[in-house]
């Protein structure tokens, strides 16, 4: 059984859960009067709407990127300013890896080295790596089936003899890996100082009866949250007082999977795959819907159905502030990010992928400045936002 290395996660660690962007949103408004019975956690009545912000420019029509360069597959920040993309580009053997930096919020990208294997974007079934963070301008890791690290910046990088990594992130410190574990056929949780290779198991969590395991990890400072997802959510796990302890997930019995994010200790959003494994006493149809949480996830009021078609949606969401959300839609005509600031009263597209692409990444470095990546089998695109999520642009490498 061979997990799936999920391109979600923070952007700037502790500064808020960036789920980048390639696969959460939606279009139309939709009503929030759904029956609030089918969320696993606790539910609470919903608090009055947040005010209705004003109206934003049409979305962003994102077109297919015509260069034959790097093509992103993942994103980190450690400040407004500086960033690194790793990606492929095009070489004799047919695609390798690549790392650019940014020292200008991406508007300017140059090349730096990357770490010596191959590139290995999720479900590629090669060795290597897709995905990568950074915890400061010197302490980084590229990840996947393979785990790298660097403390010179991306001078020199070094082998972990951690692997099959399935999510990576790094606050206060210290760096959380969720890797596969093959003996036993599950999920631990590593811990180590962000800056030297001191890997501790600190926690696990099951796997499921599913053929393909995801994980989901965020951090807000010394706190963390961690879902195990596979067809549906299996498992959840809170870091607290340095130890991961079991964590009621939200939508846990509701037959399909979850993704979070949190822009604060005491905000989340969960956004929710439900009815595709419908289990007993469900009722309705498959439906994403999103749910809100003010007291750090242990309870959750229903914000409403996310707009889109089918029950294809929810593979990533990002929150910029506290009642407010991106994630992205399956339409009728391809792939939206749909955004909400009401806590999910109503939502509007913010951008639209080709039809040939989905978005894939998304992650919020502050309350106005965020990132995504819409990718397809032949190229992939990098979009920012400078304005909380209303306008994105595509950034040129």
């Amino acid at each position: 059984m061979t997990p799936t290395f999920r391109p979600w996660r923070p952007l700037l660690a502790g500064a808020g859960s960036l789920c980048l962007l390639l696969s959460a949103c939606s279009s139309t408004p939709a009503p929030s009067g759904s029956p609030t019975s089918s969320a696993s956690a606790v539910v609470t009545p919903a608090p009055s709407p947040l005010p209705s912000s004003t109206p934003s420019p049409s979305p962003t029509v994102v077109p297919v990127s015509a260069e034959s360069g790097f093509q992103p597959n993942s994103v980190t920040f450690v400040s407004l300013e500086m960033g690194w993309a790793l990606g492929g580009v095009p070489c004799a053997s047919g695609t390798c890896l690549a790392l650019r930096r940014t020292l200008d919020a991406g508007r300017s990208w140059s090349a730096v080295a990357a770490p010596p294997t191959l590139y290995a974007p999720a479900n590629s079934g090669k060795q290597g790596v897709g995905q990568i963070r950074f915890a400061d301008p010197l302490d980084g890791w590229a990840f996947g089936s393979e785990l790298w690290s660097t403390h010179d910046g991306g001078a020199h990088w070094t082998k972990s003899g951690l692997s099959d990594v399935a999510a990576l992130e790094a606050a206060d410190g210290h760096v959380y890996a969720i890797a596969f574990q093959q003996p036993n056929g599950s999920f631990g949780i590593e811990t180590s100082p962000t800056t030297r290779d001191a890997w501790a198991a600190t926690g696990s969590l099951q796997i499921g009866a599913g053929p393909v395991p995801s994980s989901d990890l965020v951090l807000q400072g010394a706190i963390g949250w961690a879902i195990e997802n596979d067809r549906t959510v299996v498992e959840g796990a809170r870091l607290t007082s340095g130890h991961w302890v079991p964590w009621h997930a939200p939508c846990a019995t509701n037959g399909g999977t979850a993704v979070i994010s949190t822009p604060s200790v005491s905000s989340m959003v969960a956004v929710c795959e439900e009815g595709t494994w419908a289990p007993s006493g469900y009722k309705g149809p498959p439906a994403v819907r999103a749910y809100f949480s003010n007291t750090g996830g242990s309870t959750f009021f229903l914000g409403g159905i996310v707009p889109g078609v089918g029950d294809a949606g929810g593979a990533v969401v990002a929150s910029p502030s506290p009642g407010a959300a991106v994630t992205d839609a399956q339409t009728s005509s391809g792939w939206d990010l749909v955004e909400t600031f009401n806590s999910g009263a109503s939502w509007r597209i913010v951008a639209t992928a080709p039809e040939s692409l989905q978005f894939t990444y998304l992650g919020f470095t502050s309350s106005s400045q965020g990132v995504a990546i819409e990718s397809g089998s032949q190229t992939s695109v990098l979009l920012v936002t400078f304005d909380g999520g209303r306008v994105w642009s595509p950034v040129k490498f």
